[in-house]
């Protein structure tokens, strides 16, 4: 067994061992003939009868050192260092590379004249230009469709232009899909003065806006709601809107004329807010809400041929209460997500959003699931979705202290898990936000545009959240006190470690609470856990994690480090075996010999066969000769050992007890006589006086009496020993 590291005091050592000295010296000056001893060197534990805290180790009995563990593993935990190009993911309790935020939002453009502006949608082309639709009324004393571009991600835009129609009509919110910087597609609802129904009106640029062809694809006697426009990959446009009490009506480019209601039921049928996405090759897929079973309900609709023919309607969330306001996007796998509206809680915590997924074309759906929301019982409404490859943005408006503001939440994992929903615009938490529109790019940056009141009129505002991982940064834990260390343990962590993706600990150490110049330098990166800590041997102890990406969409995520190091217990004890002699006259002395460093100490105390103190603190060569032997035939010694500051320990070299196994017997005879009046004359006879010899080994001149004790010690005259160790 290794020795405990023990720092001795030059000064203090060389006091105590004159004192020691003197002591024993003064112990052994006289020794009574026939006195033995009973001593314990630890050389073993055998002379120990308990140990708490305590080590016996190369021939001295020393404190124990305990294993100390620093850990970091909770997000108030990560919260607490210094985090750069990272971030703290509150709800996994872990740090992960920091992604993009919101970018400050801006006005799309701001007109010369008072107007309001409404309803806008977004669009993204082949070479990523952006399209953006909005309801204005600046053009006439009528709502107008206007369209703008922007080819730099929504910084600058088009001037406006108005979708001017031959006819004075009233145009409402307007739907948007886009092919490439020239070709875009829209559709919208429009009301002639006059007449009592409403058209479905389908217009298409390939000039960027300059000119429009527009076909009417619905008009009156009936009211056409709520178009919606989708193109697929092979170039084919699809339309679908609904009809008050009709159902829900789809067309597509290759026949504008051929107009079909893809519901299943159509009498006293209201369907509301239809959506519609072009999955891959010729699958389109449509969303919506009716009140088909007496209550609104979500359904979803799929076409495998390119809108040629559709299935039956399939109702997603089977839990009575209303949904609406659906929306669905296809993630890159082909799996399909829907959110909605739910109002399952609304009596206890309002409405919220739900999400679902399907794997199989929409013809089952998983378990729905509600978007977590730091505000419970705040109420969610109109979410919008948008995908990228694995990653999916939902967008949300949620009340806010009286007012409907942009919430945020997103998934990594195409809809299998969430985030809790967040700000999305936290500095217009005082304004009102209109529905949002949100479309995603191939590299996961969402563009958003609404309707916002900070201005007194609406106004359409734009931002952009960049979820892609910055490329490097680091976590710095807090310094961490370890109020003094023997040795340093390992270091070790648990973290996910994505392919393209690096992860690497560093460690410093010094002797301020603040690092400053004496302080060590950073320790070479560690990249596999369970390594000794790279650091010198001091107080305070500070790590730093590295992380770092090749891929936007990957980060390596630290769940928790551990720091380990041993410093020694900061009290302990030992218990010596019964010391029983037999026969026993008279207790002698206690000796001892001892380290005691500084910030630490040592004390003796003198204990009953039950371990009860009898004597304590007592000094190395104090007599025994008071402890009457009926009261205590058998006596332990007992250590006790106690450190401040962890790093030394109190060294018990060696204790020793002497007795006196005789009862005293006259040294010298006297004769009484019978005569009462005469004094008795005593004669003593001279007590001889035993010497030491000089040497230490020398052989006492008295024969000491040698008496085996049960556990197979013997006591033995206490010889000192060369106290230099």
């Amino acid at each position: 067994m290794t020795k405990p590291n023990i720092t001795r005091t030059a000064t203090a050592l060389l006091v105590f061992a004159v004192v020691l000295a003197a002591a024993l010296l003064g112990a052994f000056a006289a020794p009574t003939s026939g006195d033995s001893w009973w001593e314990d060197t630890f050389a073993d534990a055998d002379g120990l009868h308990a140990m708490t805290d305590t080590v016996v180790a190369d021939g001295a009995l020393a404190l124990a050192q305990e294993l100390v563990t620093w850990t970091q593993t909770t997000a108030a935990d990560f919260a607490a260092g210094t985090l750069s190009g990272t971030r703290v993911v509150t709800a996994e309790d872990a740090v992960e590379l920091a992604t993009g935020s919101f970018s400050a939002p801006s006005r799309v453009y701001s007109p010369t004249v008072q107007s309001a502006q409404s309803s806008p949608d977004l669009a993204r082309d082949s070479a990523g230009g952006l399209h953006l639709v909005w309801e204005d009324v600046l053009a006439s004393a009528k709502w107008e469709v206007f369209y703008a571009y922007s080819s730099d991600g929504g910084a600058t835009w088009t001037a406006p232009r108005a979708i001017l129609h031959p006819s004075t009509a009233f145009r409402y919110p307007a739907r948007i899909a886009a092919a490439s910087p020239t070709e875009v597609h829209a559709v919208w609802r429009e009301s002639k003065e006059g007449e009592n129904g409403d058209s479905i009106v389908y217009g298409r640029t390939t000039d960027r806006g300059a000119s429009w062809t527009l076909t009417t694809l619905a008009s009156f006697p009936y009211d056409e709601n709520r178009p919606a426009v989708a193109r697929s990959s092979s170039g084919r446009v699809h339309v679908v809107w609904t009809r008050d009490f009709a159902g829900v009506f789809y067309a597509n480019s290759a026949n504008w004329s051929a107009v079909a209601r893809i519901s299943d039921v159509s009498a006293a049928q209201f369907g509301d807010a239809p959506r519609i996405v072009a999955g891959a090759a010729n699958a389109v897929y449509a969303i919506w809400t009716d009140n088909r079973s007496g209550t609104w309900n979500v359904y979803v609709d799929r076409s495998a041929d390119g809108g040629s023919t559709w299935g039956a309607d399939v109702r997603i969330n089977g839990v009575a209460g209303a949904q609406d306001a659906p929306s669905l996007a296809v993630a890159g796998s082909g799996a399909l997500i829907a959110a909605w509206r739910d109002d399952r809680n609304q009596a206890t915590s309002g409405y919220d959003v739900y999400v679902s997924r399907s794997t199989d074309g929409g013809a089952s759906w998983s378990a729905p699931v509600a978007i977590a929301s730091p505000q419970a019982a705040a109420d969610q409404h109109d979410p919008v979705l948008a995908a990228s490859g694995t990653l999916v943005h939902l967008l949300c408006r949620q009340s806010d202290g009286g007012k409907l503001n942009l919430f945020h939440a997103y998934s990594n994992d195409e809809g299998q898990t969430w985030s809790p929903l967040a700000p999305a615009d936290p500095g217009g938490a005082g304004s009102e936000h209109g529905v949002p529109a949100a479309i995603a790019g191939s590299s996961g940056i969402l563009h958003m545009a609404w309707e916002d009141r900070r201005d007194t009129y609406g106004r359409i505002y734009m931002s952009r959240y960049d979820p892609n991982y910055v490329y490097q940064g680091e976590y710095l834990s807090p310094v961490w006190d370890t109020g003094g260390i023997v040795t340093w343990g390992t270091l070790d962590w648990d973290a996910v470690v994505p392919a393209g993706t690096s992860l690497s600990f560093q460690v410093r150490s010094g002797n301020t609470p603040a690092p400053d110049a004496s302080w060590s330098e950073w320790s070479f990166p560690v990249i596999a856990p369970g390594l000794p800590v790279p650091a010198p041997l001091r107080r305070f102890v500070q790590v730093r994690a590295n992380l770092a990406t090749t891929d936007h969409l990957l980060s390596p995520r630290v769940y928790e480090v551990r720091l380990s190091y041993r410093r020694y217990n900061p009290n302990g004890s030992a218990v010596s075996v019964l010391i029983a002699p037999d026969p026993l006259a008279q207790w002698g002395q206690l000796v001892y010999t001892a380290t005691v460093p500084a910030g630490t100490s040592l004390h003796v105390d003198v204990c009953d066969s039950s371990d009860a103190p009898v004597l304590t603190n007592v000094a190395s060569g104090a007599s025994l000769a008071g402890l009457s032997v009926q009261a205590y035939p058998a006596l332990r010694l007992k250590a006790r050992l106690e450190s401040q500051d962890g790093i030394a320990s109190p060294q018990l070299d060696a204790w020793a007890v002497s007795w006196n196994p005789d009862t005293p017997e006259p040294t010298s005879t006297a004769t009484l006589t019978e005569t009462p009046t005469e004094t008795p004359t005593i004669t003593p006879t001279p007590t001889p006086t035993p010497t030491l010899t000089a040497t230490p080994t020398a052989t006492p001149k008295f024969t000491p009496k040698i008496t085996p004790l049960p556990h197979g010690r013997v006591f033995l005259p206490f010889v000192m020993r060369n106290m230099t160790r």
